[in-house]
């Protein structure tokens, strides 16, 4: 089932390559581009459970939301999207539903050349123990038969429903249960963010065979991108190239 609204997900190899800032200068970028246009708002979502640093960042404003460690469990415990049912269907429905109307209040605020956008945030958590929550992880997801790829539907309608463009999620760093439910989901945009150092440079092109393998290359297909970041001055031409 494609997606009705985009779901474009920020991802690194190793961690300190500066995804987290790409994804928010993505964002105002978007902001710039979109902030005289409707619907301009974007949902955001911290879903790096290690080292959720929007999260902290808007630690003091996150009271009586709604989390990433909340949707999670609510995802495991729904009918299997193999199972087409209209019970299926219910159960999405109630899920974005409930996301929805706690999300209301949720800002995470962007600022534009000439005023500031306030987008939806889904922060990790809502308090610190949720991290440590076995049964709201997102492994809990990935290893549930018909249910790995719902995460991102689920993100879709939630922006339909807000009257959102599109979600932007922060993953976690590396391959893992934590980032896989979205970043092997072939319908979801991927932005792969790298350093120059040798070890990002070759987990980035590691990524890429890995994901690029089996995928149907047509005219349509969602193919991933990459951010260089950190670049040195004193980096030649030839090494650019090299790199690329």
């Amino acid at each position: 089932v494609n997606l009705s609204h985009p779901v474009i997900a920020f991802h690194s190899y190793k961690g300190g390559v500066g995804r987290t800032l790409s994804l928010l200068a993505f964002a105002k970028a978007w902001s710039d581009v979109m902030e005289n246009r409707s619907p301009n708002r974007l949902l955001i979502v911290d879903a790096d459970i290690e080292a959720p640093g929007m999260t902290w960042l808007q630690q003091d404003t996150m009271k009586d939301t709604f989390s990433y460690l909340d949707l999670l469990p609510l995802i495991r415990n729904a009918v299997p999207s193999a199972q087409v049912t209209i019970q299926d269907n219910r159960d999405i429905d109630e899920i974005v539903n409930l996301a929805c109307s706690k999300l209301k209040r949720s800002t995470i605020t962007i600022e534009t050349t000439s005023r500031k956008i306030e987008h939806i945030f889904l922060p990790t958590y809502r308090y610190e123990e949720q991290l440590v929550d076995l049964y709201a992880t997102p492994e809990s997801i990935a290893n549930s038969k018909g249910k790995e790829y719902m995460l991102a539907e689920v993100l879709s309608r939630i922006c339909v429903q807000m009257g959102l463009c599109a979600a932007l999620v922060d993953l976690r760093a590396g391959i893992s249960e934590y980032s896989s439910t979205l970043l092997l989901d072939p319908r979801v945009k991927k932005y792969f963010v790298s350093s120059t150092s040798t070890q990002s440079i070759k987990g980035t092109q590691f990524l890429l065979r890995y994901l690029l393998k089996g995928l149907n290359i047509t005219a349509d297909a969602v193919l991933p991108e990459i951010f260089l970041n950190m670049i040195p001055d004193t980096l030649s031409r030839e090494e650019k190239n090299d790199i690329f």
